[in-house]
């Protein structure tokens, strides 16, 4: 495609652009997420031996909270969290390669609920990958992929993270992360 857009910088010139803040984080392939004035960082902190989430102050960098996981996260293939947070309605939803799905206060970090999502959808075992799917937020649903066996994707209540829903698909999933579609 080409933009119709102008007034565009052509480049960043020789030093390229102001480096605004920078940080240090630990391991993962989560993305990061810009929501209601923080920056997100989701990521498994090696000496922690957890999944952590770190609210930053997008303007500035300074950090505004940090929030451990309850499990282990994921250590095994290729250490650290693959999926990207999802921010909506105060909350901030996380999931982690060890299958804890976690809803945080988002102005505090505190953990409002959490779920163990390869236990709720009958998982034998984890992939070998580690579970991958990013958090989907339909309304108040919150929507995520599983293990291997058992129901390939459930749904939980955002609010009190209670199973509201599991697929009648079995088996194992693959490497995506899920839409809603509207027929």
């Amino acid at each position: 495609g080409i933009s119709r857009e102008t007034g565009l910088v052509e480049g960043w010139g020789a030093e390229g652009p102001k480096v605004a803040w920078e940080t240090e984080a630990g391991t993962g392939y989560a993305g990061l997420v810009v929501a209601e004035g923080r920056l997100f960082a989701f990521f498994r902190d090696p000496d922690a031996g957890k999944d952590v989430l770190v609210a930053h102050d997008a303007a500035t960098g300074r950090v505004l909270w940090r929030s451990e996981g309850s499990g282990k996260g994921f250590s095994e293939q290729y250490e650290g969290t693959r999926a990207t947070p999802w921010v909506e309605g105060g909350r901030v939803f996380t999931y982690g390669g060890d299958g804890e799905l976690a809803a945080r206060d988002v102005a505090t970090g505190e953990v409002r609920c959490t779920v163990n999502v390869m236990e709720e959808a009958g998982s034998a075992s984890n992939l070998s990958w580690g579970v991958s799917s990013s958090p989907l937020v339909d309304e108040w649903r919150v929507v995520v992929q599983a293990g291997v066996g058992g129901h390939v994707a459930i749904a939980v209540d955002a609010k009190t993270g209670a199973v509201v829903w599991k697929s009648e698909a079995k088996g194992k999933r693959k490497r995506r992360s899920d839409v809603v579609k509207c027929i």
